[in-house]
């Protein structure tokens, strides 16, 4: 089911709605405490996004990483965008991926350039 589904049926795995951003509770983690934040209405990358809905997707992840710190006792997070098809991005929906990170997690996100 993608995103905007789940904003539609008011799914459970949101924790967080207001008129420009949802937070959900990531279906498949990486990492136990995965969240996806995204535009309520569907923008398909990062360059459709108005200056509002931008400031508030990147103020409401960082709010989210301190959430993580303190609630999940995390030692760091990753911000992930997938901006396109050719960066990787599988819905037409923009996201941000917010993981928490615990050492030894055995997450590796390191490439060879």
């Amino acid at each position: 089911m993608s995103y905007l589904e789940l904003l539609e049926k008011n799914d459970n795995s949101i924790i967080y709605k207001d008129e420009v951003v949802a937070v959900l509770i990531e279906r498949n983690p990486v990492v136990k405490g995965q969240l996806t934040i995204i535009p309520v209405k569907q923008k398909k990358i990062l360059e459709e996004l108005s200056d509002e809905e931008l400031t508030r997707l990147f103020i409401t992840a960082n709010k989210l990483s301190i959430v993580l710190f303190e609630k999940l006792k995390c030692q760091g997070t990753n911000f992930i965008i997938r901006n396109g098809t050719s960066a990787g991005q599988v819905e037409p929906q923009f996201s941000i991926s917010l993981i928490p990170r615990f050492e030894k997690d055995g997450l590796s996100l390191e490439w060879k350039a």
